[in-house]
This record gives structure tokens, sequence and C-alpha cells, in this order.
């Protein structure tokens, strides 16, 4: 059978890396954590003229199904004036962003994913930077999420000049080709356990 069409070949690459990220060990996930913290702190040391010494609100995401974890990333900036907010899924399926509530999530979403309330929700234009899951990408900065659209239409509202936007996964998620699609959106780097990757500036 020939595979044909973008949407053919990104449904076979996409359930491929997903076994390949959740194959790694709960170890190999820990080190990578805590290692993209670092590559993580580059990029915000480096792009903090966009920020002016305020409070960053950071849009980030609770890991889950092998998705590299940011979590060694919140604790070591607690002390820096940053603040994280976590995707809370909406009716037309696009995103908006909220905080936890003493530190843990009051609730889950219709796919069972722990999110914070409604309340004081935060429009995406409203961050600084944005964290997004990747299930693959490539150094170009194409990138492959997990199918259901709602970064696709979340990043199709945003105004600018916008979140800084940064692709996060584990580098055996990097590969050398992804079919595009229209409405793919470039992002500014990708952040690895292993490498940044600058996609433009």
């Amino acid at each position: 059978m020939i595979i044909n069409t973008n949407a053919e070949q990104r449904k076979i690459l996409r359930k491929k890396i997903r076994q390949q990220r959740r194959a790694l060990s709960p170890q190999n996930q820990s080190c990578a954590s805590k290692k993209l913290q670092y590559q993580l702190l580059k990029i915000i040391n480096k792009n903090q003229h966009r920020f002016k010494n305020k409070l960053i609100r950071i849009g980030t995401y609770k890991a889950g199904d092998g998705e590299i974890s940011t979590a060694y990333f919140e604790k070591k900036t607690s002390s820096r004036r940053i603040e994280f907010l976590f995707p809370i899924i909406q009716k037309n399926k696009t995103l908006y962003f909220g905080k936890k509530i003493r530190n843990k999530f009051p609730r889950s979403n219709m796919y069972k994913i722990p999110e914070p309330l409604k309340e004081q929700q935060t429009h995406v234009n409203d961050l600084d930077i944005l964290l997004l899951p990747l299930v693959a990408a490539t150094r170009k900065g194409t990138r492959l999420g997990m199918g259901g659209g709602f970064y696709d239409r979340t990043l199709a509202r945003i105004k600018k000049p916008g979140p800084l936007l940064i692709g996060i996964a584990h580098d055996l998620q990097i590969i050398s080709d992804i079919p595009e699609e229209p409405w793919d959106k470039p992002i500014n780097y990708i952040a690895t356990d292993k490498q940044i990757i600058i996609c433009r500036s």
C-alpha cells in the first residue's frame, strides 16, 4: 500500500514516536527532565530583554504518555519571578491557561487530564512563554502533536508579538522530516534534554 497523504504519514510517525518515548525508563525520564531545566533557563536568560524584569507567565503542561516533564524546571525557578499556568480545554477546543490551587489540580477534564479551574483563566496572548509538548519535530521547527488540534487552534489565535513559543521534546523525538500542513505555525525554539534548536529568532 502506498502512503500518499500527509495525514496518513503523520499518523504513522505519531504512533512510532509515542511508542519510543513511552519505552523510556523512569530513570531516563527523570534524568531527561533534570537536563531540560538547564536548556530552558538558557533560553529565558537569552531573552530577558523581552520580559523587562517583570513577572514571567509561562504556559506549561502536565506530562503524560512519555512526554518529557517540566517539573524540575518548575522547581528550579520557584524562587524567581515566574508563574506557571496549565492548559484548560475550552468548548471550542482551544486552550486557556490557569494556575494550580495550593500546588494541586482541583479537577480533571473530559479526557481525565488534571487541569485548573476556569475562574481567572488566562488567554494565550497574555502569556510570556508557551511550552508546547511535542510528539516529534524537525530542526526547522515543523512540529507534530497528539493529533487533537488543541494547540493548533490556540496558536492560530495568537496576535503579535505573542508569547515566545518553545517546543519541548526528548532528543529522540527530533527527526529529519515531518509532512507539513498549511495551519502549522512556526515556533521560536525547541528544547530537548540534550540541545536547544533555534527555529526562528
